[in-house]
């Protein structure tokens, strides 16, 4: 990976990071702020980033964006002293957080292997959070730290996005939303078990990082892989709660982790395997917390009510199963994170890449650059790697932004002269 990707993983790990801590149900925001306090960040935060999407072409995109994140810095800042404004103030940042969001996420699509860097960021932010639990200081201080950590993304230019893909994400978010409302129903029933049971306190989040990067590899077989195992594990969860002892309890929690934690690798890889990760983002996103806060009004209505928290689950749980299989079974064109193929196979004699531009491009887009040298059409390239024609063109884009180039022709200019291009040169 090259400064720029160290750089981009570094950003939206602080992103999640400040998330986890703080307004998504975080351990400060018990600490200081109102009761129940979730709902006022969430909705606002879900609207926002359905709304953020029409901006992004927007000439003052980048100011509206520096503002929104200054904002966010601000008020993570002065939010222990809000006193009665603490719900107007999380409302405010739930808004101006969509526009942290997409800075944060928005080169995440040009690192050299999307899967690996998406665990990284959630790794990393989850065991920072159990890091920062852990620091033997106030809740004001932890807000600043915070704050502090903010300006990382604050200082860094807006990203650019990428020409929109027509391969469309949206046949996912219904799966998506169905699965994090019943997360959502889950969580509440399951939490105020586990603290009665929990072996050590924090030591969830372990399974979840460990997810993250198991994850990473088995991607490679396809990203439904992830929505598979995750599914699983959230089916395993159910049965294991209702056993009640401590084993199980744990083991219940250790399941639900690993079915999150498959399920947001399984998100990210479908972001940032895209060249429009920027427009793309919202409404991932906001799906996601539309999800998230239903199930927490759900969770929150039936209360300790055991018997209707297993049945609501279990019932969405089957909706997603069923909604996932129909999606599987029409869709037609899937972007895919596939094995990397074996150079020799797909290096056609004559060609070789520059060890800086190797270390740059993946092995898929090392294979597409081959074909393609090779005076393949996209067409002929696609049916070669068993790709669509329009991950192909992906692809290609994404060769030509890394390598800074415009076009085919540059691009054949460049490597003809043993070079690799002049994008991120800071290998």
């Amino acid at each position: 990976m090259v400064a720029n990707s160290y750089l981009a993983i570094l950003r939206f790990s602080i992103f999640i990071l400040w998330l986890l801590a703080f307004p998504m149900n975080g351990f400060l925001l018990g600490k200081t702020g109102p009761e129940h306090p979730f709902l006022f960040f969430v909705i606002p935060h879900a609207l926002a980033l359905f709304a953020i999407r029409f901006l992004i072409n927007n000439r003052f995109f980048p100011v509206v964006v520096n503002v929104a994140i200054g904002t966010v810095v601000a008020g993570t800042a002065l939010f222990p002293y809000a006193g009665n404004r603490a719900l107007p103030l999380l409302a405010l940042l739930g808004v101006a957080a969509a526009g942290l969001l997409v800075k944060s996420i928005g080169d995440m699509g040009l690192v050299a292997n999307p899967p690996l860097a998406g665990a990284i960021c959630m790794a990393g932010g989850n065991l920072a959070l159990l890091l920062l639990m852990k620091l033997p200081l106030t809740p004001q201080a932890i807000h600043l730290l915070l704050a502090l950590l903010l300006l990382v993304p604050l200082f860094s230019p807006t990203p650019r996005c990428g020409a929109e893909e027509k391969d469309s994400f949206v046949g996912y978010l219904p799966f998506l939303f169905v699965y994090q409302l019943v997360s959502g129903v889950m969580y509440g029933s399951l939490m105020a078990t586990y603290n009665r049971y929990a072996f050590l306190d924090g030591i969830e989040l372990l399974f979840y990082a460990g997810t993250a990067f198991i994850g990473a590899y088995l991607v490679r077989k396809g990203k439904d892989a992830l929505l598979v195992l995750g599914i699983l594990g959230g089916m395993l969860s159910f049965p294991l709660l209702q056993i009640r002892g401590g084993l199980s309890v744990n083991l219940s929690m250790f399941a639900f982790q690993s079915s999150a934690g498959f399920i947001d690798l399984f998100i990210l890889v479908l972001l940032f395997t895209r060249t429009d990760t920027l427009r793309a983002a919202g409404p991932v996103f906001g799906t996601v917390c539309a999800g998230i806060a239903g199930g927490y009004i759900i969770s929150d209505a039936i209360g300790g009510e055991g018997s209707l928290v297993v049945g609501s689950a279990n019932l969405i749980l089957t909706i997603a199963v069923f909604i996932f299989v129909f999606f599987v079974r029409k869709r037609g064109t899937e972007r895919e994170v596939r094995p990397e193929p074996e150079e020799s196979r797909q290096r056609p004699a004559g060609i070789n890449l520059s060890p800086a531009l190797k270390k740059r491009l993946s092995g898929q887009e090392q294979a597409v650059l081959y074909c393609v040298l090779r005076k393949m059409t996209f067409r002929e390239t696609a049916e070669d790697l068993s790709l669509s024609e329009s991950s192909v063109k992906t692809y290609m884009k994404r060769i030509y932004e890394k390598t800074g180039v415009t076009g085919k022709e540059e691009l054949f200019t460049v490597l003809a002269n043993g070079g690799s291009g002049t994008g991120n040169k800071d290998e």
